[in-house]
C-alpha cells in the first residue's frame, strides 16, 4: 500500500496488488495475477499467467498485456492519453466515460466486440477482427488499443463494469 516516484514490483510466482500509490508504476508477474487499486501516474503491468485489474486509475498512460488471463480497466480517459490492453487468451474490459473523447481500435481473432452503450462506425465495412471508431470529437483526444485473440472486447460505463461482477 503506498509509494510515490517509481514504483516497482516484480514476482515470479505469486500474486502483486498495490494500493494508493503514485509516479510510474512498473508492476510484473510471471505466474499470478496483478491487482492495482487507486492508483496515479505512468502504469506498466504485465504477466503471462493470471489477470490483470486495474481500479480507481488516474493516468494519462496505461499498457497492461497478460497471455493467458482477462485484463479489467475502470478509471480515467484523459485527452492525449494512450492505453494499450492487450492479451492472448481472455477477455478485455474497459470502462469509457460519457464524454470520453477517444480513437479506440480494437482487434480479436475469434471474440467479440460488445459495447454497453451504442457505436457509431463510419465509412466502409470494418473488417470482422480489427476496427477503429472514434468517441467524442476524436480531435486531441486519447488513443485507446484494445486487443484479445481469443477473448472479447467489452466496453462498459464506469458504474456497469462494477454491476456485471455482482451478476
Amino acid at each position: 500500500v503506498g509509494g510515490s516516484g517509481n514504483v516497482i514490483l516484480h514476482s515470479v510466482e505469486g500474486d502483486v496488488t498495490l494500493a494508493s500509490a503514485k509516479g510510474h508504476i512498473e508492476v510484473n508477474t510471471v505466474d499470478g495475477s496483478i491487482e492495482l487499486r487507486d492508483c496515479s501516474g505512468d502504469i506498466r503491468s504485465e504477466t503471462v499467467d493470471g489477470d490483470i485489474t486495474m481500479l480507481g486509475i488516474v493516468s494519462g498512460d496505461v499498457d497492461a498485456n497478460t497471455v493467458d488471463g482477462g485484463i479489467e480497466y475502470d478509471g480515467t480517459i484523459q485527452d492525449g492519453g494512450q492505453y494499450r490492453l492487450s492479451t492472448h487468451s481472455g477477455d478485455v474490459t474497459m470502462s469509457i466515460p460519457e464524454n470520453a473523447n477517444a480513437t479506440i481500435t480494437v482487434s480479436t481473432f475469434s471474440g467479440s466486440l460488445d459495447a454497453g452503450f451504442p457505436l457509431t462506425i463510419t465509412g466502409t465495412t470494418p473488417p470482422r477482427h480489427r476496427f477503429t471508431f472514434t468517441l467524442g470529437t476524436g480531435t486531441r483526444g486519447a488513443r485507446v488499443e484494445l486487443e484479445s485473440f481469443d477473448g472479447s472486447l467489452r466496453l462498459r460505463r464506469p458504474a456497469a463494469v462494477h454491476q456485471d461482477e455482482h451478476q
